[in-house]
């Protein structure tokens, strides 16, 4: 007779053989979809920053420890349901809780070290992006080492949470763990507290771009898609809260696990957002008037690009031209229009129209890109 892991309710008759399996399902089509469409915009970002616009960087490395660490925790979610999560556990076979305890243990080392990747990719593309907002990088990278300073020692605490390790997993054996709860509980109040920041953060910043407001709407939306996440994160607290002292852990924890997927798949959406635009013009936009970009290939003349520090003669600056190696130029420059390129001869960089005008505070806070181009007619 199959003994279950939990005393059932009073008036239930546990069903070993077909069990409710309501959370068990979600568990199946959340990581099918995360794995797919994450793996989707992962391999699209790696190819735009390393073959489009070719400007890798921390970001980038940061954002693929963290997809890493994103599918580690969903494979361990995928094996936990095999053990019984996601199921009643009064339904679930004694002989299981203990794999299943272990799959527990995992995932709670791995959330912290995947959410603190992927948040820092997200916050030090910020930087990059609004690089001449000074004061605001400082305060980022200040957010950066408080929240290091937050999931490294935590990472250490739930590495050792029992003393054995073996207890945490087996209650037959003698030992000291810290509250479980209680790190998660403060896992989820960090989480939500960075996910706010981090959802808040771009909106006054785009705000002071020279740009028309639709413009900067639509870089605000980019940026601060993670309010997706937010919403994660809140639930993921609220669940924790209400029924994390349930005995029924196989089915609430599973349930608490699930949120904790979804904000970090969408914290990944969101880092990868930023470069679609850059991949959809590249292959896909063909003429400066639809996109405000110009073309690699032409059957009329080759541009090559040159290093403005060794080319010096026969060249030709061509201004506000949006170049696929800048952020800020691929996600907010799009400023070229048809007909409107500024052009001068042998490195004349005054711009025309200028004369000896001093420049406005405007001009000053643009963010400008000067791009120097060698010609050569077939």
């Amino acid at each position: 007779m199959v003994e279950g892991a939990l005393p059932p309710p009073p008036g239930v008759i546990p069903n070993f053989d077909h069990p409710k399996k309501t959370v068990w399902i979600a568990n199946i089509v959340t990581q099918a979809l995360c794995l797919s469409i994450v793996g989707v915009l992962m391999a699209l970002r790696v190819h735009v920053r390393a073959s489009v616009t070719r400007n890798w960087g921390k970001d980038d490395w940061l954002c693929i420890v963290g997809w890493i660490l994103s599918v580690g925790y969903s494979a361990t979610a995928l094996t936990m349901g095999h053990f019984g999560g996601g199921i009643n556990q009064w339904e679930v076979p004694k002989s299981q809780i203990e794999s299943f305890g272990k799959t527990v243990y995992v995932t709670m080392v791995l959330y912290g070290p995947c959410a603190f990747f992927i948040k820092t990719s997200i916050l030090i593309f910020l930087t990059r992006v609004f690089a001449p907002y000074q004061r605001a990088v400082m305060g980022i990278y200040i957010f950066i080492g408080f929240m290091l300073g937050y999931y490294l020692p935590v990472i250490v605490i739930k590495a050792m949470i029992c003393r054995p390790v073996e207890v945490f997993w087996d209650a037959d054996i003698k030992g000291q763990c810290f509250n479980q709860r209680a790190l998660i509980l403060a896992d989820s109040c960090i989480s939500v507290l960075s996910d706010l920041i981090i959802f808040a953060l771009p909106l006054p910043l785009a705000s002071d771009l020279h740009m028309p407001l639709k413009k900067k709407l639509r870089v605000a939306a980019v940026f601060s898609a993670g309010g997706l996440a937010c919403v994660a994160s809140v639930i993921r607290l609220v669940d924790i809260v209400h029924n994390g002292t349930s005995p029924n852990q196989t089915l609430i924890f599973m349930r608490v696990n699930l949120w904790g997927i979804a904000e970090v798949n969408i914290g990944l959406i969101c880092a990868c957002l930023p470069v679609l635009p850059a991949f959809y013009r590249y292959h896909f936009a063909k003429t400066l008037n639809r996109t405000g970009y110009t073309g690699y290939n032409s059957t009329d003349r080759s541009i090559e690009m040159m290093d403005s520090a060794h080319r010096k003669r026969n060249n030709v600056t061509m201004k506000n031209i949006p170049d696929f190696g800048s952020d800020e130029n691929v996600l907010i420059g799009d400023k070229v229009q048809q007909g409107s390129l500024e052009t001068s001869v042998h490195g004349n960089s005054e711009p025309q129209g200028h004369g000896n005008r001093r420049p406005s505070m405007d001009d000053q806070q643009m963010i400008m890109k000067t791009v120097e181009v060698h010609q050569t007619f077939t």
